[in-house]
């Protein structure tokens, strides 16, 4: 038989090891929440340059919808300017008024449609930042937390194995 002190320093290693294996499962754990964690800001990243692309295009869409139908109010405006002069003289005031309201309104709606189409995008975006932020903070806490406990364990081996 073993004497008491032999049997208890066993016990004490086989409870270190215990907990060395716990601390490494969550140590792994971890490894493979941080893979998913980085996994998930690349499909992030990617969404987010999609949405950007996607946004660029809708942009330039936009941009050459408004220069067509400007297109079309000047070549409205030359066909009528052909046809008569004195018709011309008359609807020309009131071409130039209208043209120029619906431009100022085209050009504002566009405006405000840039604008809106931005701050969506920035929103989330900044939505998308700040989950990946708050995500890396929980982990790094976590880290460090295991991190300490390893520490400790490691300590206790040290001082029960005499080293």
């Amino acid at each position: 038989m073993l004497p008491v002190q032999e049997r208890l320093h066993i016990d004490e290693l086989k409870r270190v090891e215990k907990q060395a294996n716990v601390l490494l499962k969550k140590w792994r754990r971890l490894n493979k929440d941080y893979r998913q964690l980085l996994d998930r800001h690349e499909k992030l990243a990617t969404k987010s340059a999609e949405m950007s692309e996607v946004h660029q295009q809708q942009v330039q869409q936009f941009q050459e919808d408004k220069k067509g139908a400007l297109a079309d109010l000047t070549q409205d405006w030359q066909t009528r300017f052909n046809e008569s002069d004195e018709i011309w003289a008359k609807k020309l005031e009131d071409n130039e008024v209208n043209w120029q309201q619906r431009y100022d309104t085209l050009k504002a709606s566009s405006t405000e449609d840039l604008a809106t189409l931005k701050s969506e995008h920035e929103q989330q975006l900044q939505a998308l930042k700040d989950d990946y932020e708050a995500r890396i903070s929980e982990l790094e806490q976590s880290l460090t937390i295991l991190e300490k406990q390893h520490n400790v364990l490691v300590e206790r081996i040290r001082g029960v194995s005499g080293e």
